[in-house]
């Protein structure tokens, strides 16, 4: 993704803040403090794939998933309106290209992908979501009750929130993440929906009701993370190190820590309104916790996060972004900590290009600043733990 699109995502969720503004006298909560599991121990292991000409060299939006053993990368091009299909264990590329017109078009503003297998691929875009075949046809098209539950808010952006599709096999449910707007404070919900019944069940997400200021307070980080497993809803808040797990057989929500040994644990704040160059100020001076991602094979949670940087306004933003030093901590299933790796600095890509394989955690290495990427490969390492 080119620097553009990102400053025109980044513009349009400033003006769309703009105008869902809450207040709210409520506190924010402090971090938890960790529990701490029997530690492992971290193997990287670097690998690439040769790219053809239609490929780019990463991307944001994107799903992972193993067949019979195979790592699987399905990557959503906007460039070309085309799903780049990575088989990272053969080394192969293939690419299905999507329709802009006619019974099987798909939105070329797409911001969600979700692979259950090569025949069942669902993707969001216009407030609508799609069953895609392993050639790009729509076999189901599913219009989402917005005006009900609010807006669906399904995206990965590097500066804002990670918020993924899933669908869940044996419930036959689709989950996203929904905003809404009642006596001026945003609430969110994740939403399930029943494409057999055509009803959805809304789970609200408690935390962010203590988390008033979310969307006015802290720069660019104005949205809750949201991810999923077969046994729970995950999420947690780009600000803080906290995670949230809401069990889904009992409802059930749980906070649980996720304090860094080597970071801040808390972002500071940043009041509306403020320029564009006080947000990228922010952003550079602070921490930014990703998305928790989990690891089925393993049972293990993987999660990212950003430490801070000295800001220089005579230098490039991008740059400094991508100055910043990156962590990965691993939590076991009851998400006691087991481990905390600082990552090689000015290596890894900082734009979401991450998942789970059957190998362990991916990651994309092509970082602004590594003076030796190859732009003919989609170059990754492979981080699990022994």
């Amino acid at each position: 993704m080119n620097v553009e699109f990102y400053l025109l995502r980044m513009k349009k969720f400033f003006v769309y803040s703009l105008l869902m503004t809450c207040f709210s006298c409520g506190e924010r909560d402090a971090t938890v403090g960790n529990r701490y599991g029997e530690a492992v121990s971290p193997v990287v292991t670097r690998d690439d794939i040769s790219l053809d000409e239609r490929c780019l060299t990463s991307y944001n939006i994107l799903s992972t998933f193993v067949e019979n053993g195979s790592d699987h990368v399905f990557a959503y091009n906007s460039r070309t309106h085309v799903l780049d299909h990575f088989n990272l264990t053969e080394r192969t590329v293939s690419h299905i290209a999507l329709n802009r017109e006619g019974p099987d078009a798909v939105p070329v503003d797409m911001s969600g992908i979700y692979v259950h297998s090569r025949d069942s691929i669902w993707v969001y875009g216009a407030q609508t979501i799609l069953l895609l075949d392993g050639d790009g046809g729509v076999t189901a098209r599913l219009e989402l009750p917005a005006e009900d539950h609010g807006s669906p808010m399904i995206d990965t952006n590097f500066s804002i929130y990670s918020s993924k599709l899933y669908y869940h096999p044996e419930r036959n449910s689709v989950f996203y993440l929904t905003a809404s707007v009642e006596n001026d404070r945003s609430t969110y919900a994740v939403c399930e929906y029943s494409p057999a019944s055509r009803s959805v069940t809304a789970w609200p997400l408690n935390a962010t009701g203590r988390r008033a200021h979310l969307r006015t307070d802290y720069g660019w980080m104005q949205l809750p993370n949201v991810t999923y497993a077969k046994h729970a809803i995950i999420y947690n808040f780009p600000i803080e190190s906290n995670v949230y797990e809401i069990d889904l057989a009992s409802g059930r929500e749980t906070v649980h820590g996720g304090k860094s040994r080597y970071t801040p644990n808390e972002v500071s704040r940043l009041k509306m309104p403020y320029s564009f160059e006080d947000g990228d100020r922010h952003m550079i001076e602070n921490v930014h916790f990703y998305e928790v991602a989990y690891d089925a094979a393993r049972d293990v949670y993987y999660r990212l996060h950003l430490g801070a940087t000295e800001y220089d306004a005579t230098a490039d933003v991008y740059t400094l972004y991508n100055r910043k030093s990156m962590y990965l901590t691993v939590f076991n299933r009851r998400f006691e900590v087991i481990g905390e790796m600082r990552l090689d600095d000015r290596r890894y890509n900082y734009r979401n290009c991450w998942g789970v394989l059957g190998r362990g955690l991916f990651i994309a290495t092509d970082n602004m600043l590594r003076e030796d990427v190859d732009y003919e490969k989609l170059q990754y390492d492979l981080i699990s733990f022994r």
